[in-house]
């Protein structure tokens, strides 16, 4: 179970400076040099990708990657107007950030032909920002509408039921942590390649290696959620969009919304 805890504006713009959430990447006994790799992808056009870490040196790059490409055409944030909504999209930059300091996140990087001049900054092709949320975690208290809504409908689908919360007490057995993510997001023009496949397909041994015993997230889009169960994973709950409220109760999507409903979806991961 998850608490709150007030932020202040300070907090809030200050991308995720001063806030950390409980479970931190534990040092892997055979740790590579480099960034871990968790997958390679080849696509029908030759271009050749590789699923990694997002590693420090990285995180400044993949939060303007979000804001410029996520923020903007993600059903639920384009719906709600996330990139217009000054406070949720720093908040949101606040906690996905807190969530790249954790280690757990991933990155998809195009890997340039030999021979080809290096560029000055990594090409970010896609990625999945992962936060894993641990029992009592003290998340802040966020103010901006649109996020509001966007953890109104994740409450909503985690108190479904007992199955839908990881940290449930009646679990069995009882979880102490658990991943989901801030958005799996594919750049525009690098879509239709199965990185959105390739991303899902490092997740359980993301989190096998780090010892995360769950994972289970939002999926909200019919696209992604049918690349969810392709990559294994089962849905545990779905929610209409028309039956989404705000907090005035008023309906929170247009009638423009073009998905029909969001659906939770995860799996239990074994660890060795």
């Amino acid at each position: 179970m998850t608490q709150r805890k007030s932020m202040s504006a300070a907090q809030q713009h200050g991308e995720g400076e001063g806030f950390s959430l409980r479970w931190q990447r534990p040092r892997l006994p055979a740790a590579p040099e480099g960034p871990e790799v968790w997958g390679h992808h080849q696509d029908g056009a030759g271009g050749r990708y590789r699923v990694q870490e997002a590693t420090a040196d990285l995180h400044e790059a993949l939060l303007r990657f979000y804001a410029a490409e996520f923020f903007h055409d993600e059903p639920v944030s384009r719906d709600l107007g996330l990139a217009a909504d000054e406070v949720s999209a720093a908040e949101y930059s606040f906690m996905a950030a807190a969530s790249l300091r954790q280690g757990a996140s991933l990155v998809v990087l195009e890997e340039r032909p030999e021979g080809a001049a290096l560029a000055a900054e990594p090409e970010i092709v896609g990625g999945m920002i992962l936060p894993v949320l641990s029992i009592h975690e003290e998340l802040p208290e966020m103010q901006g509408r649109v996020v509001r809504i966007m953890m109104g409908l994740n409450l909503a689908l985690r108190g479904s039921g007992p199955h839908c919360d990881p940290l449930a007490p009646t679990r069995t057995p009882p979880l102490q942590h658990y991943a989901c993510d801030l958005g799996l997001w594919v750049r525009r023009d690098r879509r239709g390649r199965g990185l959105g496949s390739a991303i899902l397909a490092a997740v359980p041994t993301v989190c096998a290696t780090l010892g995360i015993p769950h994972f289970s997230t939002l999926f909200t889009s019919a696209q992604s959620q049918r690349l969810a169960t392709k990559a294994g994973f089962k849905e545990l709950t779905r929610l209409p969009y028309a039956d989404v409220m705000d907090e005035e109760g008023r309906p929170a999507f247009s009638a423009q919304m073009p998905e029909t409903h969001c659906a939770l979806m995860g799996t239990d991961i074994d660890i060795k």
